[in-house]
């Protein structure tokens, strides 16, 4: 008996034996819980027949229903494109906010870069992104399904056209493009037209781009203006998935 006592609390009896076990096991749930699902059997029968993978379940709805959604420096457009970020949220989205340097840093006519920080913290409850080493791991570690772009502008458009990777926002679109996820990008640029027109075709040339319907929003004082509609945010995401663009793209 001293000996099984003594046995129990030696720290190898736990690392060497114990542990292992544990991982044996929890591995040999995984593994059942991804045949189960893989066989077309609910989420909710697992929960019911299996209570110890509601974890599991609870993470994988969240991991296959989380989107990014990142703001670039079209400031005049932030307040069109808020009430989507809840109509996300609104269909079951998990929303992660992230921003560009500039919308991160810079106070403007339309707000102070501290309020928007705050507001998009209150609509989608998580902290927005801003840096790279935030914006990495999004698509090596699975973090999410997609990565929207709304509003993006005519210099995230260049970069991401370019391969240049050195803001979080196209860092990000560099690392879910890794994975295969779909990157949907909501245009809102002054000279989609002229200076940003290579960098628009390319990427609509792009495995894997997505974009949200969009027009001229003022053709006679802004003839090489472009914008979204971002109404049609959801339905485009939507699609994305699937692997098919929205249509019409033009309007």
């Amino acid at each position: 008996m001293q000996n099984i006592k003594k046995t129990l609390k030696s720290k190898r009896f736990w690392l060497g034996t114990v542990l292992p076990f544990a991982l044996a096991v929890a591995a040999a749930f995984v593994a059942r819980y991804q045949l189960e699902i893989s066989d077309g059997v609910t989420a909710n029968y697992m929960a019911g027949q299996w209570p110890v993978y509601a974890p599991l379940n609870a993470l994988t709805a969240f991991c296959l229903t989380l989107v990014v959604f990142a703001l670039c420096g079209s400031f005049c457009t932030f307040e069109t494109v808020l009430p989507q970020i809840i109509r996300l949220r609104a269909c079951g989205w998990e929303v992660l906010p992230m921003l560009s340097y500039a919308a991160s840093a810079l106070d403007t006519r339309f707000g102070r870069a501290a309020d928007w920080k705050q507001r998009l913290e209150e609509a989608t409850g998580h902290r927005p992104l801003e840096d790279l080493r935030e914006a990495e791991p999004l698509g090596p570690k699975h973090m999410a399904q997609a990565l929207v772009i709304a509003p993006c502008t005519g210099t995230t458009m260049a970069l991401l056209a370019a391969g240049i990777s050195a803001t979080p926002v196209t860092l990000a679109a560099k690392s879910m493009l890794r994975g295969g996820r779909p990157v949907v990008i909501g245009v809102s640029t002054n000279d989609g037209l002229s200076g940003s027109v290579g960098a628009l075709a390319a990427l609509l040339q792009r495995k894997n781009y997505y974009f949200i319907p969009f027009g001229q929003d003022d053709s006679y004082k802004k003839p090489c203006s472009l914008k979204a509609d971002f109404t049609q945010l959801p339905d485009t995401l939507e699609a994305a998935l699937r692997g098919v663009q929205l249509q019409p793209i033009l309007l």
